[in-house]
């Protein structure tokens, strides 16, 4: 995503803490409303039922922010994308390929070009 983020000129963000529980789930929707980013990429990292759970509630309250919720492939079944994949402004990709998070970075860029 940084090989990306230099060569289509956008400015990139990268949490140094996985968001893992609610409490982290509510503090980024806090720092979303306070400040809003032009838009965001959720990577998820384990196929584990929390991390959907809050997942879904980061699409749920975010408001009208961009945002792509990245699954790479052994993180979903096709039921746990069906909330992500139905929000507004919402683009879910669920891919065995990494190197698609470039794919997101320059879909935010062209957004806002």
């Amino acid at each position: 995503m940084s090989d990306a983020a230099e060569r289509y000129d956008v400015k990139l963000d990268v949490a140094a803490e996985p968001i893992a529980d609610i409490p982290a789930v509510d503090k980024l929707l806090a720092e979303c409303k306070q400040s809003p980013p032009d838009g965001i990429i959720l990577v998820v990292g384990a196929l584990h039922p929390d991390y959907w759970s809050h997942t879904n509630k980061f699409v749920a309250e975010k408001g009208d922010l961009p945002t792509i919720v990245f699954s790479p492939m052994g993180t979903s079944f096709t039921g746990h994308l069906q909330a992500a994949r139905k929000a507004k402004r919402c683009f879910t990709a669920a891919t065995q390929d990494h190197g698609w998070l470039a794919t997101g970075v320059r879909m935010m860029r062209a957004m806002w070009t």
